[in-house]
C-alpha cells in the first residue's frame, strides 16, 4: 500500500473552479502568473480566488517563470500564497531570495539522465519539485522508469506532472510512487473548462490505491 499522494491542480482560473476544487477535497492548487499561459490571471482575479479559499484546508501555489524577483515577492505577499514555483532557469540564488516556501519546476533536457536531475535537486534551494514534461502540455507522458529513479532518490520531495489524466493515474502511480501529482490540462474538456468529474476520478484512483477509499 503506497502512502497518501497529494493531488495538486494547476492553472485554477476563476472562483467558481476554485470552489469546485475546495469542496472537492483536492490539496493544492496553482495560479497562473506566465502571460504566455492560457490560464494566465490577473492579480485581481488571484485574490478573488484567495478570498474564497481562505480558511480551507487547500494550500495556493502561485507560478512564475523568470519574473523580477521583486515582482515574485510582491505578488507572495499581497495574496500570501502558501508556495512559489518557479518554472523558468531561475538560479539557487534567487530560490533563496523568494520569501516563500518554492517549488522548482524541472524536466529532462537533451541528454540528461536521471542522476543529473537528482543532482540539481540535491543543489537547490526548493522544498518541492515539479517533475514535467521538457515542453509542458506537449509531448508524451514523463518516462516512469526515470521518474521513478529519480522519486525514489528524494521520497517525500517530487510532484508528477505532465500528462496525467485518470486514464493513466492509476499505472503512473503504482510505477513512480511519487509524493504528489500535479494535473492542469487532464481535467478540462476541449475548450479549457474544469471538469469536476475528472478531479473526483483521479481523487477515487488515489484513495483506493492508499487504502482511503
Amino acid at each position: 500500500m503506497m502512502s497518501r499522494v497529494k493531488l495538486k491542480i494547476c492553472g485554477v482560473k476563476s472562483v467558481d473552479e476554485a470552489r469546485l476544487l475546495r469542496d472537492s477535497g483536492v490539496d493544492l492548487v496553482g495560479l497562473n502568473f506566465i502571460a504566455v499561459s492560457r490560464r494566465y490571471i490577473s492579480l485581481d482575479t488571484a485574490r478573488d480566488i484567495m478570498a474564497e479559499l481562505a480558511g480551507s484546508n487547500v494550500q495556493t501555489v502561485a507560478l512564475f517563470a523568470d519574473h523580477p524577483l521583486a515582482e515574485v515577492n510582491t505578488f507572495a505577499d499581497s495574496l500570501k500564497v502558501d508556495y512559489v514555483q518557479l518554472h523558468g532557469d531561475e538560479t539557487a540564488d534567487y530560490a533563496k531570495d523568494v520569501q516563500a516556501k518554492v517549488i522548482k519546476a524541472i524536466a529532462f533536457k537533451s541528454g540528461q539522465t536521471p542522476e543529473d536531475l537528482i543532482e540539481f535537486i540535491n543543489n537547490f534551494p526548493a522544498d518541492y519539485f515539479v517533475l514535467d514534461r521538457p515542453r509542458q502540455g506537449q509531448g508524451d507522458v514523463v518516462n516512469a522508469e526515470q521518474a521513478a529513479e529519480i522519486i525514489a532518490a528524494r521520497p517525500n520531495k517530487i510532484f508528477l506532472a505532465g500528462g496525467l489524466t485518470a486514464d493513466n493515474l492509476t499505472e503512473i502511480l503504482v510505477q513512480t510512487n511519487p509524493y504528489g501529482i500535479d494535473i492542469a490540462g487532464g481535467v478540462r474538456d476541449a475548450m479549457d473548462r474544469l471538469e469536476i468529474s475528472k478531479v473526483n476520478d483521479c481523487l477515487q484512483i488515489i484513495r483506493t490505491l492508499t487504502g482511503n477509499a
